[in-house]
């Protein structure tokens, strides 16, 4: 396997661990409301955490294997 292979799997990878890290945590956040409507209250917490500078390392790590591929 070369490193171009390898840079392509890190990619895909990390981009996943990036969207789990971002379901759970806008889930862990919406447990402290008192019985939203779920659908409605998980885009809202998607978008909190996406726009709390949460996932930075996730984004940096993600921009940093694109480079590599590039």
């Amino acid at each position: 396997m070369n490193n171009t292979a390898i840079h392509q799997l890190l990619l895909s990878q990390q981009k996943q661990i990036r969207e789990l890290h971002l379901h759970l945590e806008a889930l862990k956040r919406m447990m402290f409301q008192h019985r939203p409507p779920f659908v409605p209250s998980f885009e809202h917490q998607l978008g909190a955490v996406e726009s709390s500078g949460f996932l930075r390392a996730d984004d940096d790590a993600i921009r940093e294997l694109e480079r590599l591929l590039s």
